[in-house]
């Protein structure tokens, strides 16, 4: 264990044996990045190697197991889960290493691409099947009942939970071998763990996005049963509305745009200047929906983990949104909180497109404004847990952490904690 003025402490196992005392004079920083939702939680370790003790034996080996503790002297470490070795960096002279490890349980058969057909399973049936196959843990209450049929196609089980949980109003994350759900409804109405003021804060960078706040969700889609074209209709519950400046410039889109439904205008070529913008278009920015910018849409899919169909919907918008993408096009109405969000899916039920469309609406509110935050170190901040900021301007209110960074460095002798928040 090494400590230091600021009596911070940190503890790290490495392949069952505590090796905090061997290392503590090399070590010049630790980080845990812990993840709400979609990316596995991390641990990076670096180390400066002056004797080249680190040369032959001591080198670690892909794969090897490490587990780590940070926190303060004389207090209760918090416990930053098992890791197993992803990366290693080299640089010097003197040698510097940096180690990079992933959660456990987030590597190889998780991430092999398959294709499987549940059925008459409910989505906990779904999630305890596969947790088997790993004998993994499932944490969270999933609610719903059977589905008749739900296929995963050419996905990895990591990218098809993650896609199921958010169907269905749930965030997914792995921690260690426990497959971890949160309900969206619950994480809104979980308690504050704490209130921190902008006084507190060494800096803050903050998006609000014009929201618009929908009333309502409008889901059509195809009853397999009947034969015939259903909508079906979910009212929002306890609607914040926007106030006088908010506007649709920033809102989901009513409708998918894709190659199937020869999707074009305006709101296509915001899309293709996105898609630009990362790299992943090279076409004319000409309002058309054509191959090369449904190859574009499925690398940024690919890329961000969720569902690879070519169709710019309310997930792939939601994620291209945390990135800065608006579209100033789309019939959203007036932008206030009058607002129906419309949506066209694949469900197999009146029941099913209810609980998709009231996961759909939840996503979309909830993306009001979303920001990080620098802040002396506070092991209690972690994923998940909810917090008040005040004194923002009109930005104050109620925060989750969808991510939180923890870094100790021996040059600066502190702990510090970065989080990634988005308004509930």
């Amino acid at each position: 264990m090494t400590t230091n003025a600021l009596r911070t402490a940190w503890l790290i196992t490495y392949e069952s044996k505590d090796i905090s005392t061997d290392i503590a004079d090399m070590v010049t920083a630790v980080t845990y990045t812990d993840q709400l939702q979609g990316k596995s939680d991390e641990l990076e370790l670096t180390v400066e190697d002056v004797d080249g003790l680190w040369r032959t034996g001591w080198y670690p080996s892909l794969s090897d197991k490490f587990q780590a503790k940070i926190g303060f002297e004389n207090q209760a470490l918090m416990a930053c889960g098992s890791f197993e070795v992803d990366s290693i960096d080299l640089s010097g002279p003197p040698d510097i290493l940096t180690i990079r490890g992933l959660a456990t349980g987030n590597s190889s058969p998780l991430r092999t691409k398959q294709s499987v057909a549940f059925e008459d399973l409910s989505v906990d049936g779904i999630v305890r099947k596969i947790a088997g196959k790993y004998g993994y843990e499932v944490i969270g209450d999933i609610k719903g009942g059977k589905l008749k049929r739900v296929s995963q196609a050419n996905e990895s089980d990591l990218a098809f939970l993650k896609r199921l949980g958010e169907s269905y109003g749930y965030v997914f994350s792995m921690r260690g071998e426990r497959l971890v759900f949160y309900s969206l409804l619950e994480l809104e109405q979980t308690p504050t763990i704490t209130t921190i003021d902008r006084t507190d804060l060494d800096g803050y960078r903050f998006q609000d996005k014009a929201q618009a706040t929908y009333v309502a969700c409008e889901l059509t889609f195809h009853d397999p049963q009947s034969g015939k074209v259903v909508k079906v209709r979910v009212e929002a519950e306890n609607v914040r509305p926007r106030g006088a400046g908010a506007n649709a410039a920033g809102a989901l889109p009513s409708t998918i745009i894709s190659q199937d439904r020869k999707s074009r205008g305006d709101q296509v070529r915001d899309w293709q200047k996105f898609l630009q913008g990362q790299k992943l278009y090279a076409g004319n920015i000409d309002g058309i929906f054509g191959p090369i910018t449904d190859r574009g849409t499925r690398s940024f899919q690919r890329a961000r983990s969720i569902q690879i169909d070519g169709d710019v919907g309310p997930q792939t918008y939601g994620q291209a949104a945390e990135l800065g993408f608006v579209s100033g096009s789309g019939d959203v109405g007036s932008g206030g909180a009058g607002d129906v969000l419309k949506l066209e899916q694949r469900c197999e039920s009146v029941a099913d497109a209810e609980a998709k469309a009231r996961a759909a609406l939840r996503a979309a509110n909830r993306l009001k404004a979303t920001g990080t935050i620098d802040l002396p170190g506070n092991q209690m901040l972690v994923a998940g847990a909810k917090i008040e900021l005040t004194n923002m301007l009109r930005l104050s209110g109620k925060y989750t952490i969808n991510k939180s960074s923890h870094h100790m460095t021996r040059s600066s002798g502190g702990y510090s904690t970065s989080l990634d928040v988005a308004y509930v």
